[in-house]
């Protein structure tokens, strides 16, 4: 590779004077990384993977920042495109790719796509958006040269030098180590707090690792980035808050996962401001003027759910499969856990309609009428399948949003725990996309629509509401059914 001598004088032209540390230096740790990653067994046949793609992509997939401007957006995904035009001109004066146009499109590639991880996290930057939102997506064609860029990038950003430089960046930017309200330390939006970015590095780590070897390393960041997060806590006398699914839990979800397919997208995570603003501005059903949680006390917390109290006698059996699912889905997609939700997120699962989902809602308050004397409890108002799911994959705390000093009383009485019943509509026929689709060849030829995951079991369910049929039994059938 004679002409590598020259792109590495050309990148330390293009970055004289500016981000030197972090331009040539890092791309150069990323280029040793992406070597040392290709001698891993796991990579198998290296002749599949174009060495002299990687070298150069490595070398030029940061160049967009050598031109960085001042009016770019915090999260500087600006840099890709500009990488892109500064690397193709830098590229062109290299001989040895002349008449090459597929390796230079995949050069191209590379320095697009390296960050599509990073970007695919919500930003607060962009109102709780993804950076990702808009791009061209190249998931689905994504060639190994790229997929080794991306372990590699995300290796190196969580090791300690790097990191030094990405804490002080971020406080250069006015990034809080810590957020102000709610939970201490999240993790589900870039610059939120410099311990929300410290996490999201290392889970950008364990997503992007496609060997074994890479993945152990991913976690091993991950913990290393914990005991610096701990440390600051203690030097600034912030109360430690642990995350509840740990990128090791990740392994878990993927075996739950492995014969199903999903389409999961995050459209918007509204952090927690903005959620209890929202909780505030909440009706009652029926008079609209009426806020109950307008002036409560309201807190993000990590509880023990043996230590809450559920408001409803049953679950259903299909929604626990539901919340599991969408769990799972977004621990493999983003390494998100649904019992660590600290906001309220917005999100496309299966189908281009937008969902919503917030954390558990619990209100604490002092119970005079269900118990033979008064007792101080934590009613479960909403999310009493999310607390039942977590249970049932052995995880006994949950972050939740607390609300006191609620001056309206809650509809139903407490129960106690034993008290709540599971409870299934019907024996499925189905009991898994794949059975479906292997007893139903003809299934999916026979209609346009995508049968999924969320469909299969209703296919061929019969729409009889033009003789007055309501369709399925709804929860309030079956409380009236409990009542009877």
């Amino acid at each position: 590779m004679q002409w590598r001598g020259r792109l590495v004088e050309a990148l330390t032209r293009a970055f004289a004077g500016r981000n030197e540390a972090d331009g040539v230096e890092h791309a150069l740790e990323v280029e040793r990384a992406a070597r040392e990653l290709l001698d891993e067994p796991e990579y198998g046949d290296r002749a599949a993977i174009d060495l002299e793609v990687v070298v150069a992509g490595s070398l030029m997939h940061e160049i967009g920042f050598a031109n960085c401007r001042d009016q770019w957006g915090v999260d500087a995904v600006e840099h890709l495109e500009e990488g892109v035009r500064l690397g193709m001109e830098i590229l062109s004066q290299i001989q040895a790719f002349e008449g090459q146009p597929e390796r230079v499109d995949q050069i191209r590639t590379l320095i697009a796509h390296h960050d599509d991880t990073t970007y695919a996290f919500p930003s607060k930057a962009r109102g709780g958006a993804p950076a990702a939102a808009g791009r061209s997506d190249v998931s689905s064609g994504t060639g190994p040269e790229l997929l080794l860029l991306r372990e590699a990038d995300a290796i190196v950003h969580t090791h300690g030098d790097e990191i030094a430089r990405s804490i002080k960046a971020w406080q250069e930017q006015d990034v809080p180590w810590f957020t102000e309200h709610g939970p201490q330390v999240a993790s589900w939006m870039w610059h939120e707090c410099v311990a929300a970015n410290l996490r999201l590095s290392s889970k950008r780590a364990v997503l992007d690792a496609s060997t074994e070897n890479g993945r152990h390393r991913a976690r091993g960041a991950y913990d290393r980035l914990e005991e610096l997060i701990k440390r600051e806590c203690e030097r600034s006398g912030v109360p430690y808050q642990a995350e509840i699914c740990t990128p090791g839990l990740r392994e878990s979800s993927v075996q739950r996962m492995a014969h199903r397919s999903f389409d999961l997208k995050i459209v918007a995570f509204h952090g927690w401001d903005a959620f209890e603003k929202a909780l505030r501005a909440c009706p009652l059903k029926y008079d609209s003027s009426i806020h109950p949680y307008d002036n409560a006390e309201i807190r993000s917390e990590i509880r023990e759910i043996n230590g809450l109290t559920p408001m409803a006698l049953y679950v259903f059996e299909n929604r626990i499969t539901e919340v599991l699912e969408l769990h799972d889905a977004l621990m493999i997609r983003y390494c998100f856990g649904l019992w660590d939700l600290p906001g309220w997120l917005t999100f496309t699962y299966n189908s281009p309609a937008k969902q919503d989902i917030a954390p558990p809602l619990i209100e604490e308050y002092n119970e005079s009428k269900a118990f033979s004397a008064p007792r101080d409890i934590l009613a479960i108002v909403d999310g009493l399948h999310r607390c039942t799911t977590a249970q049932d994959t052995g995880v006994g705390r949950i972050r939740v949003v607390l609300a006191s000093q609620v001056n309206y009383p809650v509809v139903p009485l407490p129960v106690t725990w034993p008290e709540v019943q599971r409870l299934r509509k019907r024996h499925y026929r189905y009991n898994s996309l794949d059975e479906f689709l292997r007893e139903c060849p003809h299934a999916q030829g026979e209609s346009e629509i995508e049968i999924t995951d969320r469909k299969y079991r209703y296919w061929y369910y019969r729409d009889l509401s033009t003789f007055g049929s309501q369709g399925e039994r709804t929860g309030r059938e079956f409380e009236e059914l409990r009542a009877d």
